[in-house]
């Protein structure tokens, strides 16, 4: 997308696919605290405060002792601009809760917020900041509101930014406020709005456009008042 915006349908079946089973290999390795890989946990180490996941899906937070890790291990990320990686949420973008962080081939975004549906609101905008800077896009002159469903939490965060890449690549729509209206965790439904304006190449700053969501390395947090979510995202 350096020169022009996307054009064309995108395969949404393809898509839609991946999201009911689809689930992208991640490099992981598992350890405990003696140094043994037991069958239950698994350390992502993609995220040095390092969270660990059990086979059925839940995750939690795992000190440094428990993992025996050293020292330096747990003070890799420093402030922006230092060559070592930077603190979580040190850089956000503009007043927004999102940041990218480093990945070897495509984009992670990682954005937060008070719960899980300001979270993924977040990590929407991350998406659409990245196709080109939302500063420039002029609020409310264009509205949508999409609805997406899954079968877990993961599942629903692949559809809910599914859906609103859908709209950029059908309708040129980049959204920067997005609010999610309904957030249903029993039938696992999300509905949410966004508005911006339409992409006009001869206004608006090319990004990298963003082809596709995925699986790899997806992460989301919660505890009480603040929630946190991992995506790579397909560039």
């Amino acid at each position: 997308m350096e020169n022009e915006p996307p054009c064309g349908l995108p395969q949404r079946e393809t898509r839609k696919r991946q999201q009911r089973g689809a689930v992208e290999d991640t490099t992981q390795d598992e350890v405990d605290k003696d140094g043994v890989q037991p069958e239950g946990a698994v350390v992502d180490l993609i995220d040095p405060l390092v969270r660990a996941s059990t086979n059925s899906g839940n995750t939690e937070a795992v000190t440094p002792s428990q993992l025996n890790l050293k020292d330096e291990d747990t003070e890799r990320r420093k402030p922006c601009g230092d060559d070592e990686l930077p603190e979580y949420r040190s850089c956000a973008v503009g007043s927004f809760q999102f940041e990218y962080l480093d990945h070897t081939a495509d984009v992670q975004i990682h954005s937060w917020g008070r719960d899980v549906s300001e979270a993924f609101a977040q990590a929407a905008l991350g998406m659409f900041n990245y196709m080109t800077p939302l500063d420039g896009i002029r609020p409310k002159a264009s509205e949508c509101t999409i609805e997406a469903e899954g079968h877990d939490m993961m599942s629903l965060l692949f559809a809910f930014l599914d859906e609103f890449l859908f709209v950029f690549h059908t309708e040129f729509l980049v959204c920067n406020e997005v609010e999610v209206l309904e957030f249903d965790r029993e039938n696992w439904k999300i509905r949410a709005s966004g508005s911006g304006e339409r992409f006009d190449r001869e206004r608006h700053e090319s990004g990298t456009e963003v082809k596709a969501i995925t699986y790899s390395a997806m992460q989301i947090h919660e505890s009480e008042g603040d929630a946190e979510v991992f995506v790579i995202v397909d560039i």
